[in-house]
């Protein structure tokens, strides 16, 4: 099996030659992320190679045993290039020291940054994604598109997993609430199924786990077609007041063509 490797700007491409039917297959080999460049991480280093040329580095760092990114760099006051294997993929800035010609990558064979760990916004690689409760998500109101790994303002077909965003509701936007004595995956069964039992659209489910803990076990779940993008009242997104204690879940997106 023969593997070339192409690149743009922000992301590194791997391309597979299948000798047996002649194919090829795309697939990211790593991800610039364009929001760390100018900058050098010196911490959990594998090792560090002179005089190679990024798309080199992805080959190395991919072969490395343990490599999660590196750095590519030019030796202060030369033109010599430097290649810096790094353990782990970074999560926070404290220990970064400025570097105009520096760029950071990410090996990665899928894309999916969704959920990955994260101290600051500038971590989280896609637009309108950001960093919320220490991982990687969409900007609330945005779909996390399974298919392109973007951040979408609106949905085609919806898909059946959730993202979480802890400690905050929408108050005013209820379709359905739904209370009973089921396990809390119950209320996920009913949005994933409330265009056909409940004749609704379910873009998002709010969790009421004060109610839960005041009522004998008894759930309250709260079902709607709305989003943080599509309520007409901004502040009608709030944050679990005193006494409360709310999460809300938005769906992914299996489409994004929309």
């Amino acid at each position: 099996m023969k593997t070339s490797i192409i690149y743009t700007t922000a992301i590194i491409l791997g391309v597979i030659l299948e000798p047996t039917t002649g194919t090829t297959i795309k697939f990211s080999f790593a991800e610039g992320r364009p929001a760390l460049d100018s900058l050098l991480f010196l911490d959990n280093v594998l090792w560090v190679v002179e005089r190679a040329s990024e798309v080199k580095c992805v080959q190395l760092c991919v072969d490395s045993d343990g490599c999660a990114s590196f750095t590519f760099s030019r030796r202060a006051g030369s033109s010599v290039t430097l290649c810096r294997a790094h353990s782990k993929v970074m999560t926070s800035l404290d220990n970064a020291t400025k570097d105009a010609d520096s760029r950071y990558y990410v090996i990665t064979n899928t894309g999916n940054w969704q959920g990955s760990e994260c101290s600051v916004d500038e971590l989280c690689p896609a637009k309108n994604s950001q960093c919320f409760d220490g991982q990687c998500v969409c900007v609330p109101g945005y779909f996390y598109s399974v298919l392109t790994h973007t951040c979408c303002p609106e949905c085609k077909s919806l898909g059946s997993g959730f993202v979480e965003y802890p400690g905050y509701h929408m108050v005013g936007y209820s379709n359905l609430t739904i209370y009973g004595s089921f396990e809390w995956e119950k209320c996920f069964q009913y949005c994933l199924l409330s265009e056909v039992r409940f004749k609704m659209k379910c873009s998002t489910v709010e969790l009421d786990f004060a109610f839960a803990s005041s009522s004998a076990g008894w759930k309250k779940c709260v079902l709607s077609p709305h989003t943080p993008l599509t309520i007409t009242d901004p502040s009608h997104w709030r944050l679990s007041g005193p006494g409360e204690n709310w999460t809300i879940f938005q769906r992914v997106c299996e489409d994004d063509f929309y």
